[in-house]
């Protein structure tokens, strides 16, 4: 928990809620996660009025442990610190780590009064309406639309459900639900190549093979490609068509070794296909070189 909120607390340093808050785009990493933050306010808070401390203590911890830090924290360090520094992506990944730092602040209160009062009084551009210790602020609100979404997408991952070609299409519930299957296969057959000797994930490509002219299942990854990529925590994600797909599924996952194929970025470490494509940056990746252009110029 401690973990969890320091890094909360280190990715906003830069952040001011009342002029940087960015809205997470639709299906997004970002909008995911508030779901399942509101989510464990709504469970937390009927806890409290229960008087059961231990169930509330219980929630918050597998939060900060699974949603948290082994999905989202891990898949949006990239953003944090490659991205220029006030970009959209950035922002909104900013944006969630800050409500979820406030909320389990005030959450965790009750529980744990001293480490709250100390983290409470270190938070980054703390909003002027917010009294000045979490033992006098309300509890957090739940959003209930938000709530209703999140309720569908834990169900679906939980059954892990599968869906027909014709199935798959940019809808919230249905995006997650997929997203994270591909997820936990992509993870599966990367744990197989760390044994076969490739360490770093970086050094990794992870190939979503379907069937040739299945044009809404591209459609579906090309759209959230790079949140694959990051979920995944790989170098590059790509989509291959083939004629027949081993599995039953729309989709099957590979990953491979990278590190013959191509370079690695000297500022993200990914290895990708477009590392060098910049002839004024020619050790970077083309997002990189752009961003260090960028705050070159400033």
């Amino acid at each position: 928990i401690r973990n969890t909120l320091r890094f909360c607390m280190g990715a906003c340093c830069d952040f001011d809620p009342a002029t940087d808050a960015v809205e997470p785009a639709d299906h997004s990493l970002d909008r995911w996660m508030r779901l399942e933050l509101h989510r464990l306010i709504r469970d937390v808070r009927a806890a409290y009025e229960t008087y059961e401390f231990h169930r509330a203590a219980r929630l918050i911890y597998e939060f900060c442990t699974v949603q948290a830090s082994s999905i989202y924290m891990a898949a949006v360090k990239d953003r944090l610190y490659c991205e220029l520094p006030d970009s959209p992506r950035r922002r909104a990944t900013q944006t969630v780590l800050y409500e979820m730092l406030i909320a389990l602040l005030k959450l965790l209160s009750p529980i744990i009064p001293h480490t709250t009062e100390e983290a409470w009084q270190h938070v980054p551009n703390r909003r002027a309406d917010e009294p000045d210790t979490p033992h006098l602020a309300l509890m957090p609100e739940v959003d209930e639309e938000a709530l209703e979404v999140a309720e569908n997408v834990r169900a679906g991952w939980c059954e892990n459900m599968r869906f027909e070609i014709d199935e798959i299409t940019p809808s919230p519930v249905m995006v997650w639900q997929r997203l994270l299957d591909l997820r936990q296969e992509g993870m599966a057959h990367l744990e197989a190549l760390r044994n076969a000797g490739v360490k770093n994930p970086l050094d990794a490509e992870v190939v979503f093979t379907i069937r040739s002219g299945q044009a809404g299942v591209r459609a579906f990854l090309e759209m959230y490609l790079t949140e694959l990529e990051d979920l995944l925590g790989v170098g590059f994600a790509r989509i291959e068509e083939v004629e027949q797909l081993e599995g039953d599924g729309p989709i099957d996952v590979r990953v491979d070794d990278a590190r013959g194929k191509y370079r690695r970025c000297a500022r993200c470490w990914k290895r990708r296909p477009d590392v060098g494509s910049d002839g004024q940056y020619p050790d970077l990746s083309a997002r990189d070189a752009a961003v260090v252009r960028a705050l070159r110029e400033k």
